[in-house]
């Protein structure tokens, strides 16, 4: 057993020492404990006697061994190859540099081995973390967020760490969840804060793999800590990220409030919900002239738009945000455009009350033109805008039958956006039936489905008023030889 023990040591002491090609960095056991570990690797097993001659000293390698082995708190000098310099630590410090090392040499091997296309590497590397994480929980998540924050490891690798630390903090099912929060909290504050601060330092990565991975790990981390009152300056933290001119911090950080936003209870973050907007729709607005950031902005701005409630009752904040939306659905960026109409969608849906000024001065038109993209995921979500007019007036008018059944007066009012807008919307939504793809796969959502979709919520919204415009197109069609028109006019 005491054999195996050493023979244990001395393959980790080599594993760590002299590893050129680990990350492709030269330096890797040069450096900080690593070094440490290298002098104390010459003290063992390269002594020389007074005139310079190679010493076999078997007593004096188990000896040192042993002490290494209990961790003894004993002092030794190790001294540096040109004698110009020395360290006096204990065997118990050499030995948790040794551990400390060794789990990160071997948690980019193991990270690796999930990203392998053998199937049976994969398997024995995901067992390898389930393991690490079941016999050493703090150091399985430190030693992940150093492969995270690791400058010189390789973009898969580092999200790879990022995903599994994200993973020991996460779950669907609400009782896992639960556990998985409890089992967080108990790791002491100095583990937690080093894992907190690593995250946050890779925020500012060059990487965009890693700091997605980041911003993840953090929204976790803060769905846990800030309902517990903890961590109370992230928030502060993330905001003064997104004033630096670094431009990957700022994404990353915006980026980062956008999942906290998805992800936490408003209610927790109501109390900073005018700094988080202020900071959102400056990166949102037109005079950015990164898209990189506006995407990042107007994400964010989406996954807050439930917490901002007073913000939306006060008139002059409320004109900058919709401001902001609709003008970004006017980007040169696509990716900009399909997140500004998805932010319409979703306040139609929140505060369609607040919304009759606004659909009167822009959204009639914007939205219809939006229908009409060439870009399919900018017209889904323009579509999808009136599907949730029609939605949000359908109920209304059946808390109006409920409520003068009762002889109450009802709480919402039905604006009929939907009525008024027929003209234009109706004539768009049987053009865009006629844009089936016959090479489409039966689950695949694509514009003339979610036109059919749109129009038969129209129908429910507008009842009677929709038969008259349809018919003619029904007429028209029925019997057109292409088969798309045929098939369109079925559907209407």
């Amino acid at each position: 057993m005491g054999n195996g023990r050493l023979v244990r040591l001395m393959c980790k002491i080599n594993f760590i020492t002299e590893r050129a090609e680990n990350d492709m960095d030269p330096e890797w056991s040069e450096t900080g404990d690593r070094y440490l570990i290298k002098l104390f690797r010459d003290f063992v097993f390269h002594l020389v006697n007074e005139n310079g001659h190679p010493v076999a000293d078997m007593a004096h390698v188990i000896g040192n061994l042993n002490k290494l082995d209990a961790g003894s708190e004993e002092k030794v000098m190790l001294m540096s190859r040109d004698e110009k310099s020395c360290l006096v630590v204990s065997y118990n410090e050499i030995k948790r540099c040794i551990e400390d090392a060794f789990r990160e040499l071997l948690a980019s091997e193991i990270l690796g081995g999930t990203l392998s296309p053998d199937a049976r590497i994969r398997e024995q590397a995901t067992r390898a973390l389930e393991s690490a994480e079941s016999e050493n929980f703090p150091q399985y998540l430190l030693s992940l967020t150093q492969e995270l924050a690791n400058e010189a490891g390789q973009a898969p690798v580092r999200s790879a760490a990022g995903i599994a630390l994200k993973n020991a903090l996460t779950a669907k099912d609400e009782l896992l969840q639960e556990q998985h929060a409890q089992r967080w909290l108990q790791v002491d504050e100095s583990a937690r804060s080093q894992i907190k601060q690593g995250t946050l330092v890779t925020l500012g990565s060059g990487n965009r793999q890693a700091t997605t991975a980041a911003a993840q790990t953090i929204a976790a981390i803060a769905a846990i800590e800030l309902p517990q009152g903890q961590w109370m300056d992230l928030i502060t933290t993330l905001l003064q990220n997104i004033s630096t001119p670094n431009t990957s911090l700022k994404i990353a950080s915006l980026q980062t409030i956008g999942f906290i936003c998805e992800t936490i209870d408003p209610n927790i973050l109501s109390t900073q919900s005018n700094t988080i907007l202020t900071a959102v729709i400056q990166g949102a607005n037109s005079e950015e002239p990164s898209q990189e950031v506006r995407f990042a902005a107007i994400t964010a701005l989406l996954n807050s738009l439930e917490f901002v409630n007073e913000n939306f009752n006060n008139e002059g904040e409320r004109n900058v945000i919709m401001q902001t939306v609709c003008e970004a659905t006017q980007s040169p960026s696509s990716e900009v455009q399909i997140v500004a109409f998805e932010c319409l969608v979703r306040i139609m849906h929140f505060y369609y009350d607040k919304m009759s000024f606004y659909m009167e001065k822009a959204l009639y038109g914007l939205t219809v033109i939006g229908m009409k993209h060439e870009e399919e995921k900018i017209a889904l979500q323009a579509i999808e805008f009136w599907s949730t007019v029609c939605d949000e007036e359908i109920d209304i008018q059946i808390e109006e039958s409920n409520a003068y059944e009762l002889g109450e007066t009802p709480d919402f009012t039905n604006f009929h956006f939907a009525k008024i807008a027929m003209p234009q919307v109706l004539p768009t939504l049987l053009f865009l039936l006629t844009k089936q793809d016959e090479d489409a796969d039966e689950d695949e959502w694509n514009v003339s489905m979610a036109a059919a979709t749109c129009l038969s919520l129209l129908a429910q919204a507008v009842g009677n008023d929709i038969v008259a415009p349809v018919i003619p197109f029904v007429e028209q069609n029925i019997r057109n030889p292409d088969w798309h028109y045929r098939e369109a006019a079925v559907m209407s």
